[in-house]
């Protein structure tokens, strides 16, 4: 198992069954408690001394995170009775009433009941702007009509700040991150403006999709990235509490961190190294991409995984990105910029030296999502905030991408690229040829290297067959082999065929060549270039 993985499902494991994991959502602290005394009777109110408000939804998932109570009543009887009849409620002044009054099970003399809170806490929290002081309340009544009362505060964190570990006193790297898998709160789920972003990235990337396979995921995270240059995004430093940031690193880990969500890195066009992190994770989950987000000493990148194939045959691909590589943009002096190919090499790089040295930790952040640590609500944008904010599919005028590991996705002396339309012929398994309309859309990748999407549409009303190929420039000739082709039915039911291959040329200003497939013959086809969608 990677360390990165062991650390998520260690820090579950701990919220669940060590009580300190209470202050998984505030810093660790001296218990401060408000006590009321009744005959023997003690009652007393205990809270975390600080809590993530971006985290306001863990405080009400008891059966997730039993340990993560944003109070707990402790009842402590020094009387010679059993107190069976005692009652009890909580409050957070402004966002969470009075609970209803709740029984407190038997306490027998000597003993300690201690009963956690778990508040549905008012959205509102993640719109803090600083740390604020919000009271706890506490009221306790007995049948014999004794009542008492408790009161504690818990400073709740501004909406973006975020700290690694709630021990200041922890030790080592793991220790100081022990809180890094929350960081998945910060990547936004389905936020609109993000969507906005990532459907601009598709239209960029032509076509790419990473349900296409791994080549077409890699061009799609590449369009991201060189739309993220070519708006003119920049990386700056953290802002941290005082604490020295650790050599080749751009936070600390001690410090409290203001860390932006994704929409907030959109609007500025900057960020840290953690902001622009979630942000791409945050646009590479739109794609339909699975996203990480790599914590090393000082340190944040994002990691993608990409994967083709079913059942055995499931290939897969790590790509990690260091994220900072877009660096000072138009503005920046003395700071070189990087293309995607440049800053895929810096991460892994970073990634096999903190391995090495046991300081690095991954956060599976669609993983967290499924086990609770949810984003926050945030406020509604305007629909055309992108536009406001000048974010476009081209860019700003005058930007150009850097010329190492970058530069168009798409160039294509071959003409390959495109999309084209005619007519063909092919069995798809059967016993006669039949004539169809052929759609094929060409996706140029690298190094003459590109994706195919075919749709054959029969003209006897059978059923459409789809098919997917990678294919090369081979001598001027596109030669391709199928990796996947199903015939669908009524209802859109799915029947796997054998891939057929073939090989085409440009010729006249139409795609003509070949095609079909072993044990079913071969046919030729004529397709003439169509007008691209978008």
């Amino acid at each position: 198992m990677r360390r990165g993985g062991a650390a998520c499902g260690r820090f579950l494991r701990t919220a669940v069954l060590v009580a300190v994991a209470l202050a998984a959502v505030g810093a660790v602290a001296p218990p401060r408690a408000a006590r009321a005394a009744d005959d023997g009777l003690v009652v007393g109110l205990v809270a975390p001394a600080r809590a993530m408000s971006a985290l306001y939804k863990l405080f009400a998932d008891a059966e997730r995170f039993p340990d993560r109570a944003l109070a707990t009543a402790v009842v402590v009887n020094r009387s010679g009775a059993t107190v069976s009849d005692l009652e009890l409620r909580m409050r957070c002044d402004g966002y969470a009433e009075w609970s209803p009054w709740t029984a407190v099970r038997p306490c027998p003399p000597g003993a300690r009941v201690t009963v956690p809170w778990h508040p549905v806490l008012d959205a509102r929290l993640a719109q803090l702007q600083s740390s604020t002081p919000v009271a706890v309340r506490l009221e306790w009544r007995r049948a014999s009509g004794a009542t008492g009362s408790a009161e504690t505060k818990v400073i709740f964190l501004g909406g973006r700040e975020f700290v690694f570990s709630d021990d200041p006193r922890a030790e080592g790297f793991h220790g100081q991150t022990s809180n890094a898998p929350l960081l998945a709160a910060w990547v936004s789920r389905d936020d609109p403006v993000i969507k906005q972003f990532a459907a601009l990235v598709s239209r960029r990337a032509r076509g790419h999709a990473a349900i296409q396979g791994i080549e077409a995921g890699v061009e799609t995270l590449r369009a991201a990235y060189e739309l993220m240059l070519l708006n003119d995004f920049v990386y700056k430093s953290s802002v941290g509490a005082g604490e020295a940031v650790p050599d080749g690193g751009s936070f600390g880990m001690l410090s409290v961190q203001n860390v932006k969500f994704p929409r907030d890195v959109l609007r500025d066009k900057s960020g840290t190294c953690i902001e622009l992190a979630i942000f791409l994770a945050a646009v590479g989950h739109q794609l339909g991409i699975d996203s990480k987000l790599a914590i090393v000493t000082g340190h944040c990148f994002p990691i993608f995984q990409l994967s083709e194939g079913k059942g055995n045959d499931v290939k897969s691909r790590r790509v990690p990105l260091e994220s900072t590589s877009i660096r000072g943009g138009l503005h920046g002096v003395g700071m070189e910029r990087a293309g995607f190919d440049k800053a895929v090499e810096f991460a892994s790089a970073t990634e096999k030296r903190h391995r090495a040295d046991d300081t690095f930790l991954e956060v599976d952040v669609q993983g967290m999502w499924m086990r609770g640590v949810n984003p926050p609500e945030l406020p509604p944008l305007p629909d055309d905030s992108l536009e406001r904010w000048g974010v476009t599919e081209q860019g700003l005028p005058g930007m150009t991408l850097p010329a190492l590991g970058a530069g168009p996705a798409r160039s294509d002396p071959s003409g390959f690229g495109g999309n084209w339309e005619g007519t063909a012929k092919a069995r798809f398994g059967g016993a006669d040829l039949k004539p169809c309309r052929m759609t094929l859309v060409v996706m140029t990748l690298r190094d003459g290297k590109f994706r195919l999407s075919a749709t054959f549409v029969p003209e006897d009303g059978s059923a459409t067959v789809q098919e997917d190929a990678t294919a090369e420039d081979q001598d001027g000739q596109l030669v391709f082999q199928g990796t996947r082709r199903v015939a669908l039915g009524a209802g859109g039911a799915a029947t796997a065929l054998s891939p057929g291959r073939g090989s085409a040329k440009v010729k006249d200003g139409r795609l003509v060549g070949k095609y079909g497939a072993d044990g079913e013959g071969f046919a030729s086809f004529s397709l003439a270039r169509i007008a691209e969608t978008k």
